[in-house]
């Protein structure tokens, strides 16, 4: 089972996340650029969820483990 380090050391890198998209959704001007950042951060958002459902996936306990593994593998391929 992860340690609570582990958990905020993901929770300070969604909140550094959000700080950072909208600091640059409303500092930069509409274009090319803020297209790019914005479809960047939106393949980004699936990974860091599945970062955290995978690592409920790794305890001991099998039947919760298919819990976590099914919204891990749909954040995969979504």
């Amino acid at each position: 089972m992860p340690s609570s380090r582990t958990y905020v050391w993901i929770a300070a890198l969604f909140i550094l996340f959000v700080g950072t998209y909208a600091v640059v959704s409303l500092m930069v001007s509409p274009g090319q650029s803020l297209d790019t950042f914005g479809n960047i951060a939106q393949c980004l958002v699936p990974l860091v969820a599945n970062a955290g459902l995978l690592l409920n996936a790794g305890t001991p306990h099998w039947r919760r483990n298919v819990s976590g593994c099914l919204p891990a593998m749909s954040c995969t391929f979504g």
